[in-house]
């Protein structure tokens, strides 16, 4: 839930050579986490929640942080730095304003064992939150592994996704809907295969009734043509071998055997 801050509870809050040690606060079993402050000024409310604001920029570092959050033996690495273009954002990762703008990088920023990633996001992403509704996504090159027991990993290229709020529902219920303003590239699995992707109806996702609940999208590669429609309780897919507008192959799967 967003909670828009007050500019006017606002104030500049000094920090000694522009860099905040979270080591303590973050890794408590070893490691390193640091906030560095590249331009601009920390600002704190009334209740001690620091916040960024339009021009400023940071970087936050984690170098084999360790924590009793964390089941041994993974631990925190990577890095990421944030521009807030407009709007507020603090450096927990979240929008603090309904209208706000953040540029960001990341640098195989995630959880990790020695040799193995449990989760990860490493590329470029803009992000622009609208009257807290709206949120678009866009950038040149994202790749990401989620954590969890259901792992998914996925690549996105050259991609603009627009997700809006599904208006009119109950107030226990929140969904919604995403759409792409162009086609992009869409890599799924860690195979390296790399799809041309195209939403061709926006794909909506329900918090209450849980997962996918409407939506149809286009993959095409290598000449074939895979288009997928979404329903509430079953899926629909259609193969196109060779691109000539006939689909050779189409069936059905019914969301129990999804």
């Amino acid at each position: 839930m967003l909670d828009p801050v007050d500019p006017r509870q606002l104030t500049q809050h000094d920090v000694p050579g522009n860099t905040i040690n979270l080591t303590d606060y973050m890794c408590d079993l070893g490691g390193r986490t640091e906030l560095i402050i590249e331009n601009g000024q920390l600002e704190v409310d009334p209740d001690s929640f620091t916040y960024f604001g339009a021009g400023d920029k940071f970087r936050i570092e984690r170098e084999a942080c360790a924590s009793t959050q964390l089941r041994s033996p993974y631990k925190l690495h990577g890095s990421v730095t944030t521009e807030v273009v407009s709007g507020y954002y603090d450096w927990f990762d979240h929008f603090s304003a309904l209208n706000s703008e953040t540029l960001q990088v990341f640098d195989k920023y995630g959880i990790a064992s020695a040799d193995t990633a449990d989760s990860y996001i490493h590329g470029d992403i803009n992000l622009k939150l609208s009257e807290g509704t709206q949120i678009s996504l866009k950038g040149a090159s994202l790749k990401a592994r989620t954590s969890g027991v259901n792992r998914f990993e996925y690549y996105l290229g050259d991609y603009h996704l627009v997700i809006n709020k599904v208006e009119g529902l109950p107030s226990y219920q929140a969904a919604w809907s995403m759409m792409a303003a162009e086609p992009f590239q869409l890599g799924l699995g860690s195979a390296g295969l790399v799809y041309d992707a195209e939403i061709t109806s926006g794909i909506v996702y329900d918090s209450w009734l849980g997962g996918v609940q409407d939506g149809s999208y286009t993959l095409r590669r290598g000449g074939r043509a895979l288009q997928v429609e979404i329903f509430s309780n079953h899926l629909t897919y259609k193969l196109d071998l060779d691109q000539d507008g006939v689909f050779e192959i189409e069936s059905m799967l019914n969301q129990s055997d999804y």
